[in-house]
Order: C-alpha cells, then sequence, then structure tokens
C-alpha cells in the first residue's frame, strides 16, 4: 500500500498521486480476475483485476492521508481516465459525496461506460446523496427520448435504452 505522510502530500503533485496510485494497481493486478473481466465483456482497454475489496482498501488508504477537497480532485481525475476499470471504481470510492452537486452527479450517470460502474457509483457514492430519487427520474424520462408512451409502458421498454444499467442501479436504492 502506498504509505504518505502528510509533508509527502503536499510536496506531490495530483499527477504523481495518479501515477503512485496506478502502480499500486499494477502491484495488486490478478490476471486471472483480468481475463475473466474481459472475456465477460468488460471493454476497458486496460483492467488489472483488482477485486472490490482492494479497491476499498486503497480508497480507504488514501482517504486517511487527504482532505475531502483533495479527495474530490482526486476522485475527478481517475473518473476521467476512461481506459482503466480500477480508476473509474475508486474514483467511485474517493469521491466525499458531501461535495458532489447535482449536475456532476447526473454527469457521471451519463459518462457510466459498464454495469458494474453503475453499481459501484450508485452503491458507493449516489445513494449518500440528497438526489437520487430526482436524478433517476431525470434519467428515466431522457431514455425514453422525449416520448410520451401509453399506460402500458413497462420498465423492459426503458431498459431497453442505452445506458439502462445505470437505470437499474438507481432504482435499487429508491423509497
Amino acid at each position: 500500500m502506498i504509505k504518505y505522510n502528510s509533508s509527502m502530500t503536499q510536496e506531490l503533485s495530483y499527477d504523481q498521486i495518479i501515477k503512485e496510485i496506478k502502480h499500486e494497481f499494477m502491484v495488486y493486478r490478478n490476471g486471472i480476475v483480468a481475463d475473466t473481466l474481459r472475456k465477460g465483456g468488460i471493454n476497458h482497454k486496460i483492467i488489472f483485476g483488482l477485486q472490490l475489496p482492494g479497491i476499498t482498501q486503497i480508497a480507504r488508504n488514501l482517504g486517511q492521508r487527504f482532505s475531502s477537497e483533495q479527495l474530490q480532485v482526486l476522485a475527478r481525475s481517475l473518473w476521467e481516465d476512461k481506459n482503466v476499470r480500477e480508476s473509474r471504481l475508486l474514483a467511485c470510492r474517493l469521491y466525499p459525496a458531501d461535495l458532489l452537486t447535482k449536475d456532476e452527479a447526473t454527469q457521471m450517470c451519463k459518462d457510466v461506460i459498464t454495469s458494474e460502474e453503475a453499481d459501484i457509483l450508485t452503491f458507493a457514492l449516489l445513494r449518500h446523496t440528497p438526489w437520487l430519487e430526482t436524478i433517476y427520474k431525470e434519467l428515466s424520462e431522457a431514455a425514453t427520448d422525449g416520448k410520451k408512451y401509453s399506460a402500458n409502458t413497462t420498465e423492459e421498454d426503458i431498459a431497453s435504452s442505452e445506458k439502462s444499467f445505470i437505470l437499474k442501479s438507481l432504482r435499487r436504492f429508491l423509497p
């Protein structure tokens, strides 16, 4: 695990910290899991094969060493890395829910690439925000492409839209 002390975190740039995080991904990579994920259809260019408990532990360690504002910057940077599976999942764990705006949360939902991302984004971050239901409604309406459906419209009709897995994940946490 990366060991940061307070003076080290002040001296390192965010790019250097991201580089160290990715080095940690490399150290804990699991080729068997990575191959299984690739065969299962995960389409990230780079898959290290870290399992969720390992990603959670990395997030926990970083959370102890950085302020909420620093974690927010790191999470945004990791989320933008659409090529690396573990970067996207770690971003969901790192982002402080109290600093996430509704617009940013909605955009993250729209940017989801896989059902795994949708589940982790919803479970680790969005369910801790006050707008889960609002975002679900907005995305559901957008999924229908503005068309008005009859009373016979089913959730399967909406679920056939391109990014339906985020809707399914959000729905699990609705009241």
